[in-house]
């Protein structure tokens, strides 16, 4: 289905926030709708615009896919609706993960040029999974990222894209909060079970030369943790000396997607056994835990996912929740925002960043960090940290409240449209 290019002009000082990826529990929705929101208190109007998952090809599968597998067709139903801003003018568009940059009108120009806007394309995750709509030469092309190495890596690989800035999510209060006697004396981990030999068979499938460097990268990474995926890949390549163009190395780092969602998934499976093993309480909430090799254990509480919406309150149930995210090492996940805005004691992998941000560089229960860190190259630490924070109730009491006066300050939804207010004007 091609888009009709016709000219609807509107001068407008508003905000349109589309919605073409529903993401992982809903939770794309979820961002526009508290996005637009405090744009709103900041004096913007905000339209939104939610295009079914089948309305644009690309749909999200359990596992991840080359990005050039994603491209297909539209839905007559989401023409109709897409083509109704062509020729308006807006502040800003911004989609998450979005599926719009690839797709054209019938006179072979990119739809999003013909919206008198700058497009920001708020990616989630690693930049390396939307290779095929961050190639997309649009005219006015934004992007916010998680991480500032991401963001890096934007404006090394894709120098037509005017602006690759870092803008953390924010995160919530639950409805119904839980007062600190009320919390479960547990382990919180909130996420999507996928083993880890998924991805290694599919790095061994591949063929010689390709399945080397994926096990090199593996090895290089968990050999040193604070090492991305990028610089993994840089660095076997010059220890090969093998030289490839920047444009070439983006289509690599794509191809080689199943390292880094190797790694993500090692490193989710590492935590929560060490946990389980240490017979620490441990309650889990989301998709295909019921797979895992110890979904049995006696202390393992498994609980069905829920919308994102309704997260916050699984995480105001628990005294401690658990992150794990290799994925972002100059960056921080925003489900350790949402333990820090409902007084949930945040245990999560330490990197350079996060030591940078929560003013710790140790591995203890430091009195001046609002969350702690651990290893990610040593799980044991984190039971033991896990275990000092359901027994220490008055230590994770000070934690907590430190905690959300940071949250307070640093991380509600009014500061990311504040910040993103002053990336827009500047």
């Amino acid at each position: 289905m091609m888009l009709k290019n016709y000219y609807n002009g509107l001068n407008s000082n508003k905000i349109l926030l589309f919605t073409t990826r529903q993401l992982c529990y809903h939770s794309a929705g979820f961002f526009a709708a508290q996005l637009a929101d405090a744009l709103e208190k900041a004096g913007y109007i905000c339209e939104m615009c939610e295009i079914p998952e089948d309305g644009i090809a690309g749909e999200m599968r359990e596992q991840a896919v080359p990005a050039k597998d994603t491209a297909g067709e539209i839905s007559p139903q989401a023409a109709a609706v897409l083509e109704r801003y062509i020729g308006k003018e807006y502040a800003a568009v911004i989609d998450f993960n979005s599926k719009l940059p690839r797709l054209m009108c019938d006179d072979d120009t990119y739809y999003l040029d013909t919206i008198q806007a700058p497009f920001f394309n708020y990616i989630l995750d690693n930049p390396l999974y939307h290779h095929a709509t961050l190639q997309c030469p649009l005219q006015r092309y934004h992007v916010l990222l998680v991480d500032e190495e991401h963001a890096a890596y934007v404006r090394k690989h894709y120098p037509h894209i005017q602006g690759a800035h870092m803008l953390s999510l924010g995160a919530n209060e639950a409805v119904i909060g839980k007062a600190f006697e009320q919390k479960q004396e547990n382990v919180l981990f909130m996420g999507t079970y996928r083993s880890p030999e998924i991805y290694l068979e599919q790095i061994r499938s591949q063929d010689t030369q390709a399945q080397k460097e994926m096990l090199q990268m593996i090895e290089r990474i968990q050999a040193e943790p604070d090492l991305s995926v990028e610089r993994a890949l840089r660095a076997v390549l010059e220890e090969q000396d093998r030289k490839i163009s920047e444009e070439d190395f983006a289509l690599l780092m794509n191809t080689y997607y199943p390292v880094e969602m190797y790694l993500r998934n090692y490193d989710r499976e590492q935590l929560v056994t060490a946990l389980v093993r240490a017979k620490i309480p441990v309650r889990i909430v989301g998709d295909w835990w019921e797979r895992y090799a110890y979904a049995a254990a006696p202390n393992l509480q498994l609980e069905q996912p829920v919308a994102f919406d309704r997260s916050f309150d699984k995480i105001a149930g628990s005294a401690v929740i658990a992150d794990s995210s290799p994925f972002f090492k100059m960056g921080i996940h925003d489900r350790v925002f949402a333990g820090m805005a409902n007084h949930t004691a945040v245990l999560t992998d330490e990197s350079p960043y996060r030591k940078k941000v929560f003013g710790t560089g140790q591995h203890i229960l430091d009195r001046d960090c609002p969350v702690v860190l651990y290893s990610p190259a040593n799980p044991q630490q984190a039971c033991d940290m896990a275990e000092e924070l359901l027994i220490n109730r008055g230590r994770r009491k000070d934690l907590v409240d430190k905690a959300y006066e940071m949250y307070q300050k640093e991380f509600t939804w009014n500061k990311v449209a504040e910040r993103f207010v002053k990336l827009l004007t500047e």
